[in-house]
């Protein structure tokens, strides 16, 4: 019950209380948003700063099918964009490989990682952790190698930053 008094609330007395659950003394490791499996067509930078070593095309007879992204802030590697993780592990070449589907016709690769965060079949938002750089299968040093596939045609990925 309250009473008020010019507008004033002057007295409050609690006439019943019922308890539906009792508290419990957690907490909670994970957030209960649903994380969309299905990109935005907007890709953010796979890592922190870092530069462009090597472009997409021919070099040293072969064809060099994505971005070699070097020296970066830290090694931590992010997805690009939300989507599902489709495969994780060892490629030969590429060494530590990551595949990323967007759901909207777009994939992407993350490869010569150091160590993977991630496993196949994992839904992952754009921004999130996914790897560390490295050096794994033929590289010449420490780097992303970086891909973009859109409905399954190779992508230059300079023209989506």
């Amino acid at each position: 019950m309250i009473t008020e008094e010019n507008g004033q609330q002057k007295k409050k007395i609690l006439k019943a209380e019922k308890i539906i659950r009792k508290p419990v003394k957690s907490i909670a490791v994970k957030g209960t948003k649903v994380i969309s499996s299905k990109g935005t067509g907007h890709f953010s930078w796979p890592s922190t700063g870092g530069y462009v070593s090597s472009k997409l095309g021919y070099r040293w007879g072969s064809m060099h099918k994505g971005i070699d992204i070097a020296r970066p802030s830290n090694r931590k590697i992010t997805a690009a964009d939300n989507g599902v993780i489709i495969s994780d592990g060892w490629d030969g070449g590429y060494g530590n490989k990551i595949v990323i589907d967007h759901k909207n016709g777009f994939k992407t690769v993350y490869a010569h990682l150091q160590s993977i965060n991630v496993s196949a079949g994992q839904v992952v938002p754009k921004g999130a952790s996914i790897g560390v750089m490295g050096a794994t299968g033929d590289a010449t040093g420490v780097h992303l190698h970086f891909e973009v596939y859109k409905n399954g045609s190779l992508q230059n990925l300079l023209n989506y930053f």
